[in-house]
């Protein structure tokens, strides 16, 4: 269900640019979209297998939580932690669940999910 919202955001998004692209107020937002693409391609491509091995890592030392019992859900739970959802939870989670590896996985994930990506 996520996926298909998903799909039906970037087609609407989509639209919203072709229609912009003709009006001569709002011709700046298509132009700054297609300009930042390949940037923001290249840097998601360049970071997207760190976001991989430390959601594999994290579902590997802390398997025994909800948050952390799987690679989608480790995933799910670094992005929602990017945007600022539930973090005093997730990592008292994560400092229940393993106590050394919580630890690392504050500091790294903070340091870089919160100060690098966004």
């Amino acid at each position: 269900m996520i996926s298909v919202l998903g799909v039906a955001n970037l087609l609407l998004w989509w639209a919203l640019n072709k229609y912009l692209r003709f009006s001569k107020d709002y011709a700046f937002l298509p132009a700054t979209f297609v300009s930042s693409a390949t940037e923001l391609g290249n840097a998601f491509i360049g970071i997207l297998p760190l976001i991989i091995g430390l959601s594999w890592l994290s579902s590997v030392m802390m398997f025994s939580s909800f948050r952390f019992m799987n690679l989608e859900q480790s995933l799910f739970t670094f992005f929602y932690l990017i945007n600022g959802d539930t973090q005093f939870d997730s990592f008292t989670n994560a400092y229940q669940t393993n106590f050394i590896f919580s630890i690392f996985y504050v500091v790294i994930w903070i340091n870089f999910g919160v100060f690098i990506i966004m």
